[in-house]
């Protein structure tokens, strides 16, 4: 059985969408995370995403992770995953780790977007 936390907001810059992806295709325990970061954000909340959020609970091990690994560390701890759950290894994850941000748990995640500058792109203004 797994130990799940409550919900955590994460943000990547858009230009590591794609490492993000890579990686929480294999931290997702169920489907792959290939479409966790599907909220666009930018600085006015307009024009092309300069970032992307997600709003998630997070396997204990993976909160725990996150937060106290070093890049080393957790690039261990990613492909031993993606070999428990038959996935393709995430190659590099060091821009992952250094780009994400992440809240505080079940932290309100508008309120922490707020406080990284950004705003939601509405979907027909993209």
């Amino acid at each position: 059985m797994m130990n799940w936390t409550g919900r955590y907001c994460l943000v990547v810059s858009n230009g590591v969408l794609k490492n993000s992806s890579d990686v929480f295709s294999i931290l997702d325990p169920d489907v792959g995370g290939t479409n966790t970061f599907t909220v666009p954000l930018s600085a006015d909340g307009t024009g092309d995403p300069t970032h992307w959020a997600a709003y998630t609970p997070l396997q204990v091990e993976t909160r725990d992770a996150l937060l106290n690994m070093t890049t080393t560390e957790f690039k261990t701890y990613v492909d031993q995953l993606a070999q428990e759950r038959g996935r393709e290894p995430a190659g590099s994850i060091t821009a992952f780790k250094n780009d994400l941000q992440m809240s505080a748990e079940d932290a309100n995640p508008w309120d922490f977007i707020a406080s990284l500058g950004l705003q939601r792109i509405v979907p027909d203004t993209i």
